[in-house]
C-alpha cells in the first residue's frame, strides 16, 4: 500500500486530498511520512480525524517533524504542489467534509481542477452509490479521483485469525463477547476463542435486543423485552401507531381531495358548493373537466341521499366519499384520501 501510495504522492501535479478512516492511526503515520518526504504541507480536516490525531499525538503514537501538519487555513497559503489534506467522509457521509468539497459547501477549501482525491478505504456494502455520487461531483469540478480499485492505496486495518489468536492467548479473558459484524462472522470469533481455552459457556453471543448481565466471576445472557427501530415523531418518543403511518404512506402516495358543501339548516338545500381542495393529487386549475364532473356526482349524490339522511352528516359524509373513490379510480385509477367537509348555515 506504502508504495501505491508512493507514486501518486510523487505525481500528483496539485493538492492531494486523501480520506480514509479516522480511526486507521497507522495509515494517518503514512500519509504524514509521505508528506514530508515529498516536501508537503499537512491538514487536518473533521471533528472525528482532528480529535483522533491529538489522542494519538498526546500517546506518541504518531511521529512527525515540526511544521509539517498546519491549521487548513495556514495551508492554504502553501503553494498547491504542496498541500495535503487529510479528511473524513470516505463512505460519502453526507455532512463530511469530504461532502462538502465536493459540493463546493466546505469554507475551508475549494476543490480545483487537477486536483488529486484519494479514497484511501474500501466501499462498504451499502454505501456504493453515495460513494459514487461523491466521485461524479469531484470529476464535474476537473480533480482526479483514485481509489483502491485504480491502485494500491488501502489495505485492511481490520485483524486477521492469527492476530485475533494472539490477543486471546495475550489477555486471557475470563469471558468473551465478540462484537462488530453479522452473526456468521461473531459466530466464528466465537469459535476461535473456544479453541484458544475458553468454554463454551464462556463466550456468548449476542444480537440486538439482547444484554450481558456480569458478577465479579460470572456472566449470563438475557433477551430484552422490547428492542427495535424506534419512530421519533416530533416529541413523540413513544413511537407512532401503524393506522397513522398507513394514513401517511396514503398520502404520499395518492394525495388528498378536500370536498365542502354548505348546507342550509333548515331547508337542507346546498347554499354553495361543491368546493375542492385537491393537496398532492391534481392541479384543479389543469383539470376543469374532472373537477367539474366530481362537483356534479357530489352534489347528486347528495340529493340522492333520503331526506332523514340529509340532516345526517356522517351519512351524506360516508355517501360522498364512497361516490368520489368510485368515480376517481375510473377516471384517474387513482385513490386519493378524500375529506369531505359538511358546513351547517
Amino acid at each position: 500500500m506504502r508504495e501505491g501510495l508512493t507514486r501518486f504522492f510523487r505525481d500528483a501535479p496539485r493538492t492531494i486530498i486523501l480520506t480514509s478512516f479516522s480511526t486507521n492511526i497507522d495509515r494517518i503515520q503514512t500519509i504524514l511520512d509521505l508528506a514530508h518526504q515529498f516536501g508537503r504541507k499537512v491538514a487536518i480536516c473533521g471533528f472525528s480525524l482532528d480529535r483522533n490525531f491529538n489522542i494519538a499525538g498526546e500517546l506518541g503514537l504518531l511521529q512527525y517533524p515540526a511544521g509539517l501538519v498546519l491549521p487548513l487555513h495556514e495551508l492554504r497559503q502553501v503553494p498547491p504542489e504542496s498541500r495535503v489534506i487529510i479528511t473524513t467522509g470516505s463512505q460519502g457521509e453526507p455532512l463530511s467534509a469530504l461532502s462538502r468539497m465536493a459540493l463546493n459547501s466546505f469554507r475551508g477549501y475549494t476543490v480545483q481542477p487537477e486536483d488529486l482525491i484519494i479514497f484511501s478505504s474500501r466501499i462498504i456494502p451499502g454505501n456504493e452509490r453515495s460513494i459514487y455520487k461523491l466521485i461524479n461531483h469531484f470529476y464535474r469540478h476537473g480533480a482526479k479521483v483514485v481509489t483502491e480499485r485504480d491502485g494500491a492505496v488501502h489495505a485492511s486495518g481490520h485483524a486477521y485469525r492469527d492476530e485475533m489468536r494472539l490477543l486471546l492467548r495475550e489477555v486471557r479473558p475470563r469471558f468473551f463477547m465478540p462484537i462488530h459484524g453479522e452473526l456468521r462472522q461473531l459466530m466464528r470469533h466465537g469459535e476461535l476463542a473456544i479453541e484458544c481455552g475458553l468454554k463454551e459457556e464462556e463466550v456468548f453471543i449476542l444480537e440486538n435486543g439482547m444484554q450481558l448481565n456480569l458478577g465479579e466471576d460470572w456472566a449470563e445472557a438475557q433477551p430484552t423485552d422490547w428492542a427495535g427501530i424506534v419512530l421519533v415523531d416530533g416529541r413523540m418518543m413513544d413511537g407512532v401507531e401503524q393506522i397513522v403511518l398507513r394514513d401517511r404512506k396514503h398520502l404520499a402516495e395518492d394525495g388528498m381531495l378536500t370536498v365542502i358543501l354548505v348546507i342550509d339548516k333548515q331547508s337542507h338545500r346546498i347554499m354553495a358548493g361543491p368546493d375542492l381542495v385537491s393537496r398532492g393529487f391534481i392541479v384543479v386549475d389543469n383539470n376543469e373537466p374532472l373537477m367539474q364532473g366530481c362537483k356534479d356526482l357530489v352534489a347528486r349524490t347528495f340529493e340522492e341521499c333520503p331526506k332523514e339522511s340529509q340532516e345526517e352528516w356522517d351519512t351524506v359524509k360516508a355517501a360522498v366519499r364512497k361516490a368520489l373513490r368510485r368515480y376517481l379510480a375510473d377516471q384517474t385509477d387513482r385513490y386519493p384520501v378524500i375529506l369531505p367537509v359538511v358546513v351547517e348555515i
